[in-house]
């Protein structure tokens, strides 16, 4: 039995000479597994198979969001995504901006129109106090106070410049262009969002989807952080983002924030996922900013 273990033990041996360390294939090192910069547009996780992390990703579980509405939603696929209380009417606050960029976009025909702040515009409720009556800027110029840091002044400023009967004339351009949007539930009372300007988050979606096909400049005005505009008489105004995801949302194309107190937050977004794009948007909420980083989060995990 000895001289059998002894022989087995000598087999063993000469086996393990004869295949030499080197002649087993390196593993790879592992400098050529990693990624190279720039980093994947989208989670590293979502190319795995689902079924790797059955107990931490849960692509049935829908998002929890307290708004009382909001809706994610694939504008390249013409899809919902998620939804919730998509018909409810509510007070849509600043987003009534996005219809007011589009509005003046389409009818100022002049870029280098100089658009006067008046009296009559500091006068109207506003959290910035660095414009004064004569300063004036152009279209482009304007819409960025209006849709990066959701300048009041500078709204009332374009629902009174842009056609010579006035303010109200312009207020009822905004509901015709919704009308021919077929924002059938939505209205518009002022340019700024003061006003009890009401609408859902599927004909806010109509007015995204349109901006993007037709002026998409102001969707990239409004993805902005932070930015220095200065006027012609040299005075310089730094505009900064009221939304605070900005910089932080990945493939991000543009946002408009809103807040009052009778309409609480909300949160219109605009990102790309390869060649789609898509909504995420909260109305009614007491953290729009929460509510929004939910969707977005549960949408690049429920991404195909």
């Amino acid at each position: 039995m000895t001289a059998g273990f002894f022989a087995v033990f000598l087999v063993s041996v000469v086996f393990y000479l004869g295949v030499k360390p080197e002649d087993v294939a390196a593993e790879p090192s592992l400098s050529a597994i990693i990624f190279g910069s720039p980093e994947p547009d989208y989670p590293v996780v979502t190319f795995l198979p689902v079924d790797i992390f059955p107990n931490e990703v849960n692509f049935s579980r829908k998002p929890e969001v307290k708004a009382e509405s909001a809706l994610i939603y694939d504008l390249t696929n013409d899809k919902p995504l998620f939804e919730k209380e998509p018909q409810k009417r509510l007070l849509i606050a600043s987003l009534t901006k996005l219809m007011t960029a589009l509005v003046a976009s389409e009818n100022i025909k002049d870029a280098k129109q100089r658009l006067f702040v008046l009296d009559e515009d500091l006068k109207i409720e506003n959290p910035y106090n660095d414009l004064k009556s004569g300063d004036n800027f152009n279209l482009e110029e304007a819409l960025h106070f209006i849709l990066i840091r959701s300048d009041n002044a500078v709204a009332n400023v374009l629902g009174r410049s842009v056609f010579k009967e006035g303010s109200k004339f312009f207020v009822f351009e905004m509901n015709r262009k919704a009308q021919q949007l077929k924002m059938e539930n939505t209205l518009f009372y002022d340019p700024i969002g003061l006003a009890s300007n009401i609408s859902t988050v599927y004909d806010m979606k109509n007015l995204a989807k349109e901006i993007l096909e037709s002026y998409q400049g102001i969707f990239l005005i409004s993805k902005i952080p932070e930015i220095k505009v200065i006027s012609p008489a040299g005075l310089a105004f730094n505009l900064k983002n009221t939304n605070t995801l900005v910089s932080k949302i990945q493939g991000i194309l543009g946002s408009k924030t809103g807040f009052t107190p009778e309409a609480s937050g909300s949160l219109l977004v605009i990102f790309k996922d390869g060649q789609k794009m898509i909504l995420s948007l909260v109305l009614g909420s007491q953290d729009r900013f929460k509510d929004s980083q939910t969707l977005i989060d549960w949408y690049w995990r429920y991404r195909n």
